[in-house]
This record gives structure tokens, C-alpha cells and sequence, in this order.
């Protein structure tokens, strides 16, 4: 990758961050959409904090999977993506982190 993290990924690395959620997603529909890209019963966290005052999540997340492999897979396959037009147009994709 032609970007660089705050903190490496090395093996030991099993949460990360999620940047750049689309504000109108609910965490029931984060969760929809990591299991329907194969991440089901491979994380024990998800936390997408919301903003009760506004309605909307503050845009950024956690999970913390059982496996580091998991978190390497789930960065190769949510890094860079765009989860819905709005964000897409704004040209902001998800950014995942190790944290």
C-alpha cells in the first residue's frame, strides 16, 4: 500500500479502526454488511458510535476479531471501498486501521 498506518500490522493485531462510514449507517447495518462479506462469527467487537443528538453515527468504528489473519483479511477487503453513492461521490472510501 502506497499509504502508511499509525501503527503497523504485524501478527498480534487483532482490532481495528474503521474511518469514513457512510453517517446514516446504523450499527445493525454495519454488521449486515461485514457478515455479507464473509466476516460472520470472526469478531467478538463492533462498536460504531452514534450521536444521539443528530441521529447519526460520528463516522468511524471498532471490531476487534479472534484472529489477527481476520483483521488482515477484513483490511484487504473493506480498505478502499465504498459502502454507499454519497461517499462515493465525496470520494471518501473506508480507511481501516490497526488500533
Amino acid at each position: 500500500r502506497s499509504r502508511t498506518d499509525p501503527m503497523s500490522w504485524d501478527d498480534v493485531v487483532v482490532t481495528v479502526m474503521v474511518r469514513q462510514i457512510p453517517r446514516q449507517f446504523t450499527q445493525l447495518m454495519f454488521l449486515k454488511e461485514v457478515n455479507a462479506r464473509g466476516f460472520e462469527d470472526l469478531f467478538d467487537f463492533l462498536y460504531l458510535p452514534f450521536d444521539l443528538k443528530k441521529g447519526i453515527n460520528v463516522g468511524y468504528g471498532f471490531l476487534s476479531f479472534i484472529k489477527a489473519r481476520y483483521a488482515q483479511d477484513f483490511r484487504s477487503e473493506f480498505d478502499g471501498v465504498f459502502l454507499d453513492k454519497q461517499i462515493k461521490a465525496k470520494g471518501k472510501p473506508l480507511r481501516v486501521h490497526p488500533a
